[in-house]
């Protein structure tokens, strides 16, 4: 009787064992959905994590752009080109070390305006270069029009608070493919000729792109634009034969003569 009864325990338990292994190979229903539920929790944390980072990178790529806006803005032209003509001329201004007295009051004399004009456009040129500063990345160009053999064309001055500024170029259509060719590869040139203040901010308000032989002109519809003009009175310079005269570099090809004031 014994050892039936230890039998029947030891079978007993024998199929408790086996029972716990089939359970344990074979997940139960609600074990199978809570594996989905923590793999749906997973792929959900991984989803808003990676939103959570794109969402952090958006927000640094705009903080960037608006640093680079507000610098852009803050650049005071003016004062840096009325700076650099103010060292070149008092510089130009004083007796050389090995000069006549008298040939000094002569180079004064007769040099001093034509000196002045020239500093004022070096210093304007020094201060403000396109390829630096704009270069190509303000020309761009659209979709070709077949039928009407127009080209549009957008100028845009990055971070300078200036509207994007559209323009419409007529290209014959037996060159359009070559000029869109070698528009896109940068053989693309901004010759300004013209240039301008809006505030204390110098742009260009006429830009030139030449194209073979020929050449297209854009001129710009900068609003509260100033001509770029700089007056010898307000450098603090001593020379008697600048006394009054003004300098007018509106066009920065062809200075404009305005002499001293009435």
């Amino acid at each position: 009787m014994k050892k039936v009864f230890i039998s029947m325990a030891l079978f007993a338990s024998v199929m408790l064992t086996m029972t716990n292994i089939v359970n344990a190979q074979v997940p139960q229903k609600g074990n199978k959905q809570t594996i989905g539920n923590k793999a749906r929790a997973a792929a959900a944390a991984t989803k808003q994590e990676a939103a959570k980072q794109a969402a952090k990178r958006e927000a640094a790529e705009r903080e960037a752009a608006e640093k680079a806006r507000q610098k852009r803005l803050s650049v005071d032209d003016r004062s840096a080109i009325e700076s650099c003509i103010k060292e070149n001329l008092t510089r130009w201004s004083k007796k050389g070390e090995f000069e006549r007295q008298n040939d000094y009051e002569q180079r004064l004399r007769t040099q001093s305006e034509s000196e002045f004009i020239n500093i004022c456009k070096e210093s304007v040129a020094k201060c403000n270069s396109l390829d630096s500063r704009y270069g190509g990345n303000c020309l761009n160009i659209g979709q070709y029009d077949s039928e009407k053999e127009l080209f549009p064309i957008s100028v845009d001055f990055p971070y300078s608070g200036l509207e994007t500024m559209q323009f419409q170029l007529k290209i014959p259509f037996e060159n359009a493919e070559e000029f869109k060719e070698k528009f896109k590869s940068r053989y693309r040139y901004l010759y300004p000729e013209s240039w301008c203040f809006v505030k204390n901010t110098i742009f260009p308000n006429r830009i030139e792109i030449k194209f073979d032989n020929r050449k297209y002109t854009l001129d710009m519809p900068i609003e509260n634009q100033s001509e770029i003009i700089f007056s010898f009175d307000d450098l603090g310079i001593d020379n008697p034969y600048l006394k009054g005269f003004v300098c007018n570099l509106g066009n920065a090809n062809a200075l404009i003569y305005v002499g001293p004031k009435g």
